[in-house]
């Protein structure tokens, strides 16, 4: 064997070590026997701002020190929601759980922006994308090895997830299973929450979504509601309670 074969034999080896690194953001959830909790840095957004009541930094460190929070969200828009994509760099140097991308990606570009600064997730709005778009998108960020988070509010748009999900198995793609779904019990148009509507989304398709690795939802008010979900859903998201309870009273 050649020195450049034996690199090569070695760096196949050293690539399926590094398969479950690549597998982060839904290895940290699969072997659970109860959601996951991921924890949402917000600090503002178009009706509401924190910001003088508590850093970003706190926050950060108040869920890396969190037993239950096994993964982090972070709503990365700048201009409506004050953050800063680099400070991403900031929370991997302080912990290993891994980070969601929680971003309006419209573009590979803001993809790119997530690979770069570490994030092990994406999350994919398909009311913001067509078809076409989603299934690019979908594809462009596990080409990245970063796990595509499809954020859906109704039962149409599930339906046509759960057709891209079938056609992306189908492919000969190593990482065609790197994938997850949503389901978010505020309305995306209206804005309105109920939070039974995600039972009235599912109902039609809890065969089709036993094989899907992760499913989840939004709108946890404590982290006794989480228990409640344990029978449906991988993990959940969690933001109000967490910051409300570090506020100054």
């Amino acid at each position: 064997m050649s020195k450049l074969q034996e690199i090569v034999e070695h760096k196949k080896q050293e690539l399926q070590q590094q398969q479950s690194d690549w597998y982060h953001f839904l290895m940290t959830f699969a072997s659970k026997a109860y959601p996951g909790v991921i924890a949402e840095i917000k600090l503002s957004s178009p009706s509401f701002d924190l910001s003088d009541k508590i850093s970003w930094q706190q926050l950060a460190h108040a869920y890396i020190d969190h037993d239950e929070v096994r993964a982090i969200s972070i709503l990365t828009d700048k201009k409506y929601f004050s953050w800063d994509i680099t400070r991403a760099t900031y929370i991997k140097n302080h912990t290993s759980k891994p980070l969601l991308f929680k971003e309006f990606v419209i573009s590979t570009k803001q993809i790119d922006g997530a690979y770069f600064y570490g994030y092990d997730a994406c999350l994919l709005i398909k009311k913001c994308l067509s078809d076409d778009e989603l299934l690019l998108l979908t594809l462009y960020a596990q080409a990245k090895w970063i796990c595509p988070v499809v954020e859906i509010d109704n039962s149409e748009d599930l339906a046509i997830v759960i057709q891209l999900v079938d056609r992306i198995r189908s492919m000969s793609s190593k990482h065609n299973d790197l994938i997850a779904i949503w389901v978010n019990c505020r309305d995306l148009t209206t804005m309105n929450i109920d939070r039974k509507n995600h039972h009235s989304i599912i109902s039609d398709y809890e065969q089709q979504l036993q094989n899907i690795h992760i499913f989840a939802f939004s709108w946890i008010e404590s982290l006794e509601q989480v228990e409640e979900y344990k029978d449906l859903y991988n993990w959940v998201l969690i933001w109000t309670s967490f910051v409300k309870s570090l506020l100054p009273t």
